[in-house]
């Protein structure tokens, strides 16, 4: 999940999914680089976020977008 400032995004942007191992980068209010699966580790122990795990958990493959 995940907000962004779109003064700060260039083009092309692609949609993709990937193994949640292969989705790098620093979140929002997060102090360091994690993949997804790292980040839903973090995020089902955060009282905002921790609703929207089952969303994607047990899925191969998750969605995101790269610019």
């Amino acid at each position: 999940m995940g907000t962004h400032d779109l003064d700060k995004i260039q083009g092309p942007i692609t949609y993709e999914a990937l193994p949640p191992q292969e989705i790098v980068f620093q979140a929002l209010k997060q102090s360091e680089t994690m993949n997804a699966e790292q980040l839903f580790e973090v995020y089902k122990h955060d009282v905002k976020m921790k609703k929207f795990i089952p969303i994607l958990e047990g899925h191969a493959k998750y969605p995101v977008f790269y610019d």
